[in-house]
Order: structure tokens, then sequence, then C-alpha cells
């Protein structure tokens, strides 16, 4: 189905004159080892749009081929959603992916500094804070059948420009 409606979607936007740009996920294991059983499911949902984008012409930055994507620092701590560094690299992929003038694939390259590396103990305790906040809550929610956006309200309801954070330039040294 979602195959289906990629191509419904694609397909209406490009008929339209559109630009269309998409982009595929990174493995999920490598941003959450508690999540190596999605790999296969996220692994098919990344050859949906890439076929997809491919018969519609659609641009694409493939984010499950580049390491960087799994780099820790670019994942807010539900491991989810992407931090606000990682926004700004999903933006700058798309403007070099787009053509934008003044972006290249610089955005791929890893950061200057590794992540900062946990013990055994840190890393455990992540996880099991990971899991007591954010999958039981979200398990419960499915089980009671809540949605999951209820009492949610949008952090900027109204589109505003948002400075660009200092921390993208310690990235490129």
């Amino acid at each position: 189905g979602l195959a289906d409606d990629l191509d419904a979607m694609f397909g209406a936007a490009r008929g339209s004159g559109a630009t269309v740009l998409t982009f595929t996920m990174p493995d999920p294991g490598g941003i959450n080892p508690l999540a190596r059983h999605l790999r296969p499911r996220m692994f098919r949902l990344n050859r949906t749009i890439r076929a997809a984008a491919a018969r519609h012409g659609v641009l694409l930055v493939d984010f499950e081929a580049y390491p960087v994507a799994l780099d820790p620092r670019l994942w807010f701590v539900d491991r989810l959603h992407s931090s606000a560094l990682g926004h700004e690299l999903i933006a700058a992929a798309l403007a070099w992916r787009l053509g934008v003038e003044g972006f290249d694939e610089g955005w791929a390259r890893p950061f200057p500094e590794p992540p900062e590396p946990h013990t055994v103990r840190e890393t455990v305790s992540a996880d099991v804070d990971w899991v007591v906040h954010h999958l039981a809550p979200w398990v419960l929610r499915n089980a009671r059948h809540v949605p999951h956006g209820l009492g949610v309200t949008a952090r900027r309801p109204v589109p505003t420009v948002v400075p660009r954070s200092d921390r993208r330039d310690a990235r490129h040294g």
C-alpha cells in the first residue's frame, strides 16, 4: 500500500511540474541497538522509496548509504527524531541534492571528533532510561488505542525563522 501511496503522491506532484525531493532512513539498529529487529522493515521501506523515486524522477538523498547519519549527536534522546544538529544536517543534505548554491557534499563528512565513548554501565543505563521514558509509554498508548498526537502541541505552530545553531560550525573544524 505504501508503494501505491508514494506513486500517487510523487506522480501527482511531478505531474504538476513540481521538483520533488525525498530521502531514505538510516539503519535503525545503528541509532538504537534495541531497534535491530526493525532493520528488515526499514530496509524494505527504503527500497520502496528508492523505487518510487526512480519511477517518477524524484530527487533522493539516500541517508542509509551515509555513515554520518548514524552519529548519535544527530539524534534526539527518543532515538526516533533528529536533534537540532540532525535537522541541520538533513537540511544541508537536501539543499546539496537540490543543487542550491553554496552547498556541497560536505554534510556527509564525519564529525572531526568521534562521539564521546560510553561505559557499559552508561550504555545499559541509557537503554533502560529509553525503555522507561520512550518505549514503554509508546507501547502503552498503542495498547490503549490512544492516538500518539493526542495532547501534543506544535513547538512552533506558526512558521518562523529559527536561528542557525552554532553547533554546526564545530562539525567542520
